[in-house]
């Protein structure tokens, strides 16, 4: 059956399935058959979705091994009555040869006669020596014309079987991907031996064997007719056979099944509708956070008490008052230690601790002592001896790194600023001052982190002005998280100060891109600090930093050499060109002068990868535009 007759005899009866007129009634001409719709009886060796079917007890399966199993009884019968031909005719070929006297000019010449008619088969080679003991006397043996087919070929047939299936289920699969459902040819089974040696079942090999049994026993296979019109398209391709349709039981998945009178449909045969249930089940969650978070924030005073510039009973009347108000944060205690009576007339300085004054601080090492001057006396007055002079003002060799240790805040007062929006506008720390602390300051790498988590969370405050309130509790979590987590190492150490000062601008740029698409997406909103600022939330359903830390592409693309240019504009270059390949093919196919596994085929083996994906694509597009011409 030629490749022509597997497709439709006329384009209209293409359209007709694609509009879905498969099962409407044809009206027949005078000349010309009637198009054979889906629930029609298919003809012979034809069929709309061909499959093996296997289960049940009379399954395609059981069914094509026992049609298999007789039609190899009758061949090796057959086989076996030819070959005893041959063992009588060399029976009298022996004993002639017994007693007959053969000179060594004879042995030359059949030894020449017999290099001379090797390429020739079996049968062809019988008929010759048949021929020559005619003219000479029986003076040589014939040979066996075939072999018969033995028991382990069943297992490689039944692997054949399998391959086969699954090609019939892929074709299935991308016809109704078309919408094409008419009659066609069944397809060649595609051999691929190493898959057959390769596959394993349960960690062991189903077929222990190499390539070259496989091949050898499709070999005997196609000598018994089981296999036949053996196509080789190379060595990196399957060989393509077709199984002898004497054997093949296919179930055609394609015709409907036939209703009677009391099996019969009451309603439309149709998908059910499911009904709609994509509900998050988050709400309740999202809001017993906020309400959480949220806390007492709106009757709490928001206050802000400053670092510096109280004195120590402002301070500490400030510090009762927050207190009183729930803080989760106890009051500092006065130490009488701290107020000097001696040199300032009575009047109390402020705590070295208390809220009022800065806290204190950690340095690598001790500020600079008091400096004494060096005074040279003049040599009429006592020699070269030198006084120290007392009462002189220290001298801070490090003043950047006193600087940026003092304008660290409580983390108590500074959770109520931002809680408050008094950071909104705020405008983080230049690079260059972080990079000179972090290379040569004097601050110790505790407060260096402590400086980094607060320049960032102010930086970050603007981000949550869409929230309602955001209570400081939630601010204080996240504070807590950040002291915890985020500047350690792997193994849990802290890191040093380049380092600090290397994730600190990776987490400003990621804040600015996280502000900049807050901006453009005003649909969005974040989480609440204690959520967002959490390094265990990782993933993109958390909404988080951390995701958007560990996934935002911040580095500029590095420009392409131009080998690796070069080869991307050949490969544009060919997708163009495949493209254009694929739809030649696609267009003898709708002309009907092409099958449509041949165009896959095709497209599999000679085309892009990415063309052969999109094939489905082109094919509708070639079909859309001949629909419309």
């Amino acid at each position: 059956m030629s490749k022509a007759q597997s497709q439709p005899t006329a384009l209209g009866h293409l359209i007709n399935n694609r509009m879905g007129l498969k099962h409407l009634a044809q009206p027949q001409e005078s000349k010309s058959p009637a198009p054979i719709a889906i629930g029609a009886e298919p003809e012979a060796n034809r069929f709309v979705y061909p499959i093996l079917t296997s289960k049940g007890k009379e399954n395609d399966f059981a069914v094509t091994i026992r049609n298999y199993n007789r039609f190899v009884k009758d061949y090796n019968h057959k086989v076996a009555l030819e070959n005893a031909k041959v063992r009588k005719f060399n029976k009298e070929v022996i004993r002639y040869r017994k007693q007959a006297t053969v000179t060594t000019e004879q042995r030359v010449k059949e030894a020449i006669w017999k290099e001379e008619h090797s390429h020739l088969d079996p049968e062809a080679y019988n008929t010759a020596v048949a021929k020559y003991n005619k003219e000479n006397g029986p003076q040589l043996r014939q040979k066996n014309v075939k072999q018969p087919v033995k028991k382990d070929s069943e297992k490689f047939f039944i692997a054949i079987l399998h391959q086969f299936n699954m090609q019939l289920f892929k074709r299935q699969s991308l016809r109704k991907q078309l919408g094409i459902a008419h009659l066609a040819e069944i397809p060649k089974a595609e051999i691929y031996p190493n898959k057959i040696v390769e596959l394993e079942r349960d960690g062991y090999k189903v077929l222990p064997v190499s390539v070259e049994t496989v091949r050898h026993h499709r070999e005997r296979l196609e000598e018994a007719g089981v296999l036949s019109h053996y196509e080789f398209r190379g060595d990196h391709r399957a060989v393509k056979v077709r199984i002898n349709p004497q054997i093949l039981s296919i179930t055609d998945n394609g015709i409907q099944k036939k209703t009677v009178s009391e099996n019969q449909q009451l309603t439309e045969s149709q998908t059910k509708k499911v009904p709609h249930n994509n509900v998050s089940s988050r709400g309740h969650v999202v809001n017993k956070n906020k309400i959480r978070d949220k806390g007492v924030s709106a009757s709490a005073q928001t206050t802000i008490i400053p670092a510096e510039g109280y004195s120590g009973v402002s301070a500490t009347a400030e510090t009762t008052q927050f207190a009183a108000q729930g803080s989760t944060r106890s009051p500092i205690k006065q130490d009488a230690k701290n107020f000097d009576t001696g040199k300032k007339s009575g009047a109390a300085t402020v705590k070295k601790n208390s809220p009022g004054a800065a806290p204190e601080k950690k340095f690598l090492h001790p500020p600079a002592e008091n400096s004494t001057a060096v005074v040279e006396f003049s040599r009429k007055s006592g020699g070269d001896s030198t006084a120290v002079v007392e009462n002189e003002k220290p001298v801070d060799k490090n003043p950047q790194s006193a600087v940026l240790t003092n304008s660290l805040i409580d983390p108590a007062y500074f959770v109520k600023a931002l809680s408050s929006g008094k950071y909104i506008k705020y405008r983080h720390l230049e690079p260059k001052v972080f990079q000179q602390e972090a290379y040569y300051g004097a601050m110790h790498p505790d407060d260096f982190v402590e400086l980094a988590i607060q320049d960032l969370f102010k930086f970050s405050s603007s981000i949550f002005e869409k929230l309602d309130e955001v209570h400081p509790g939630s601010w204080m979590n996240a504070y807590k998280l950040w002291i915890a987590d985020k500047f350690k190492s792997f193994n849990g150490h802290r890191l040093n100060k380049p380092n600090i000062f290397e994730r600190w601008g990776k987490c400003l740029e990621v804040l600015k891109e996280v502000k900049a698409y807050a901006k453009n997406h005003p649909e969005w909103y974040p989480h609440f600090p204690s959520l967002y600022f959490d390094p265990a939330r990782t993933q993109s359903e958390h909404n988080s930093f951390e995701f958007a830390y560990r996934n935002f592409r911040l580095e500029d693309e590095r420009v392409d050499t131009y080998k690796r240019r070069k080869i991307n504009a050949n490969k544009s270059l060919r997708h163009k060109t495949d493209v254009k390949k694929a739809q030649e093919k696609i267009r003898l196919w709708l002309r009907g002068k092409l099958d449509l596994q041949d165009v896959y085929d095709f497209a599999q083996h000679n085309l892009d990868r990415k063309v052969n994906e999109k094939i489905n694509d082109l094919i509708q597009r070639e079909w859309d535009q001949q629909f419309e011409n």
